[in-house]
């Protein structure tokens, strides 16, 4: 996320649009000075934006602790879009009434939409 990232407020709360469209639930509310004032201090130190010093101290957290965030992402993302193929595979009708071309769409009888 950058700087550029937009925050909307929605019936199920507040909600970040990335640079790349994605909308992201924020859920996180840091109440810590101490925390806000590392954060700020590492934004400064790396030239980054504090968002972006958080996301990359916790990389490091995790692959310190065995967890490959990237593998993680890795995963999420294949989950998703097997959800997404079975949810298409799910409404894919019956091969044999599969539409091939527009004359498909049309009984041959009537000329009507089928």
């Amino acid at each position: 996320m950058s700087c550029a990232d937009s925050i909307a407020i929605g019936r199920r709360g507040r909600w970040v649009s990335t640079a790349e469209g994605r909308l992201l639930p924020v859920g996180l509310n840091i109440k810590s000075e101490r925390v806000h004032q590392l954060a700020k201090d590492a934004a400064a130190r790396t030239g980054k934006t504090q968002t972006g010093a958080i996301e990359e101290a916790l990389e490091m957290l995790l692959r310190r602790h065995g967890a490959d965030p990237e593998q993680v992402e890795l995963a999420r993302r294949r989950e998703r879009i097997d959800v997404i193929l079975a949810e298409m595979h799910a409404e894919v009708p019956d091969p044999d009434r599969a539409i091939e071309t527009t004359d498909d769409l049309y009984d041959p009888e009537t000329g009507l939409p089928a």
